[in-house]
């Protein structure tokens, strides 16, 4: 058989595979109107109320005062206050954990007995590192792959704060 006939078949039986659906279309009988709905007449309005219920009360013209009620903050937004607690020292920091921002994430960092410090990150894991306080300054440094990272905070009151933002103190 010759290609350009078999070509021309199957483009022919292409063609008229895609046209059925619309020659079948124009030929099918339009769909019948549907018969509007049979509509219940309105209910008739209520009568007006009798004249001699009508009386007016006269409403005395005095100012409403409203005062809202006292805001009590939220579970969320109560702070410790800085006299909670006694001030931090180099005694009351051991076993405390302590929540700092990183440029890549919340870094938590443990400070242990006899100067030892864990920094948990959730990119890297857990790293050991030292930690010392110098009056009321307290530094944690840790090596990673190669390199020295520390934090140098501020002991306020119960507070450490690192670059006048206070940490989370997570225990």
């Amino acid at each position: 058989m010759n290609t350009k006939i078999a070509i021309g078949v199957v483009a022919a039986v292409l063609l008229l595979v895609l046209m059925l659906p619309f020659v079948l279309n124009s030929l099918r009988a339009p769909a019948p109107e549907p018969e509007p709905a049979v509509v219940a007449p309105a209910p008739p309005p209520p009568p007006p109320p009798p004249e001699a219920a009508a009386e007016t009360r006269e409403i005395p013209d005095f100012p409403v005062l409203y005062s809202p009620p006292p805001r009590t903050p939220a579970q969320y937004e109560t702070r410790q206050s800085q006299s909670s607690g006694p001030a931090l020292t180099a005694e009351t920091l051991v076993g405390t954990a302590w929540e700092a921002p990183s440029p890549y994430g919340p870094v938590t960092i443990e400070l242990g007995p006899n100067g030892q410090a864990v920094a948990h990150h959730s990119m890297v894991g857990s790293v050991t590192g030292n930690w010392s306080v110098h009056g009321s300054k307290v530094r944690a440094s840790v090596s990673f792959m190669g390199q020295s990272m520390s934090m140098d905070a501020d002991i306020k009151g119960n507070n450490l704060q690192v670059q006048g933002r206070s940490l989370r103190k997570l225990r």
